[in-house]
């Protein structure tokens, strides 16, 4: 959200007990909503289709925790256990600082100067917290980020790279903090992606995706697939088995409308465009099928371009050249293929 803008936020952390939900009002205090809802309760409810359980309007209660912050504070928190977790926030000087439940709510000696003011912030950790990196935004724009080990902070910030300013801030990560991702808004308006990890190896990715203007806040999440799954690679007529991390990307846009980016473990697309892929896969492999007994040209092309179109938002250019130059009975053939390995 544009920093002038911010008059309330609002985050969320996740126990094996429940929900603590953390909002920042117009007066600059933040206050603490709990639901003792447990996780597997909400998954059984999830799949039983229990609106009482799922529509999350019952056994909300008022945490003991409250604290005064900046008016234009953001915030940012995280849970690894039952009842232990951080809230991280500006003060009425725009230094970051945190929360800390253990036992019981205390401040700790995380102190972050030079923070710019109304700043997005975002947190990444590994089993137990035993390792957390915080991103955030410095004053000269630049985002930055602060590692701990046991809960323990490292005295200095890291600079990693200059964005647009008030800049939505995601980051999720999987492995152990082995794989970190990144994401923001550069200075010409353009959604990134770096990958790195915490002893702070960084490289930014191809990912990029253009907005006219600056855009508000950034969301990532990620989870892994659990098993080893066979991905077909239809370009070397052989597979591997790997498993699969599947992400997505939330981000508030120029008509603060909440777009969905979705990673399946390989490629970027778009949830929207999940029910026209499958209708073109029926329809190809419908074509492919009666194709040695009927002439299905001008229909084959122009089902084969429709999914060209939506495989466009993902595949490489490099890959897609080599499509385009395929006949087009082995054209119809490799959509078919990709489109029943891909959704």
């Amino acid at each position: 959200m544009p920093l002038q803008l911010r008059t309330t936020t609002l985050t969320a952390a996740e126990t094996s007990d429940g929900i603590r939900i953390y909002t920042k009002d117009v007066d600059g205090f933040a206050r603490e909503l709990c639901n003792s809802t447990t996780t597997n309760t909400l998954a059984e409810g999830v799949k039983a289709n229990n609106k009482e359980v799922t529509s999350q309007t019952a056994g909300w209660f008022t945490g003991e925790l409250a604290f005064p912050c900046s008016i234009d504070s953001a915030l940012c928190s995280f849970a690894w256990a039952s009842w232990s977790q951080s809230v991280f926030y500006q003060d009425a000087t725009d230094v970051l600082r945190e929360r800390r439940h253990l036992n019981s709510w205390e401040t700790t000696n995380f102190v972050q100067q030079g923070a710019m003011r109304g700043t997005n912030i975002a947190a990444v950790h590994s089993s137990g917290a035993a390792q957390i990196v915080l991103f955030y935004q410095d004053k000269d724009g630049y985002i930055r980020y602060r590692t701990a080990k046991n809960l323990v902070w490292n005295k200095d910030s890291v600079p990693l790279v200059k964005a647009a300013l008030g800049t939505g801030i995601g980051a999720t990560a999987w492995n152990n903090l082995g794989e970190i991702r990144l994401y923001y808004q550069d200075e010409g308006n353009v959604v990134r992606e770096y990958r790195g990890n915490f002893d702070g190896k960084w490289s930014l990715t191809a990912f990029n995706k253009k907005y006219t203007h600056s855009i508000g806040d950034i969301t990532a999440v990620s989870w892994s697939s659990g098993q080893a799954t066979e991905i077909r690679r239809v370009q070397f007529a052989s597979s591997v088995w790997k498993v699969l991390i599947w992400c997505r990307l939330y981000i508030q846009d120029e008509t603060n409308n909440i777009t969905e980016l979705c990673n399946g473990g390989n490629d970027w697309y778009i949830e929207a465009l999940q029910a026209m892929a499958d209708t073109y896969k029926a329809l190809l492999a419908q074509i492919y099928a009666q194709s040695k007994d009927i002439d299905a040209g001008s229909q084959a092309k122009q089902f084969a371009a429709g999914l060209l179109e939506i495989i466009k938002l993902a595949m490489s250019a490099a890959y897609l050249k080599q499509l385009l130059t395929l006949k087009e009975d082995d054209l119809i053939n490799t959509m078919v293929e990709v489109a029943q390995c891909r959704y």
